[in-house]
């Protein structure tokens, strides 16, 4: 499945609160959106109010890409609405991918875990 981002901008939608963005999918234009709850957790938007939703959006598009593709190949390229908790699954399943990887280079585990939990 080829999933293209155009350069297109992105659209507040305010019932539910929302970002919706355009996503070519094998080249057939797909609507999707992200949660302004998916916003505010992940990408420190302020509220669910437009300015502020758009510029997470903005801040944060690469990792929210990354994230649709995966839920994308996940619907078989129907549109998705990106959740705060698909974001949560993808940071947990990247720390344990970057714990794995420093512990293949003879980190301990324990300090393994404490690099990909934030604390030093």
């Amino acid at each position: 499945m080829d999933c293209f981002f155009p350069n297109v901008e992105p659209e507040y939608h305010g019932s539910p609160p929302e970002v919706r963005f355009l996503v070519r999918v094998d080249g057939a234009p797909v609507i999707c959106s992200i949660s302004a709850e998916a916003l505010q957790d992940h990408f420190d938007a302020h509220g669910p109010f437009e300015d502020e939703l758009l510029h997470a959006f903005v801040r944060g598009r690469q990792r929210i890409s990354a994230v649709c593709i995966a839920a994308l190949r996940r619907s078989h390229g129907d549109p998705v609405v990106l959740r705060s908790g698909m974001f949560r699954f993808a940071e947990a399943a990247m720390g344990k991918r970057y714990a794995s990887e420093l512990n293949g280079r003879g980190v301990r585990p324990a300090m393994a875990a404490m690099a990909t939990s934030g604390r030093r």
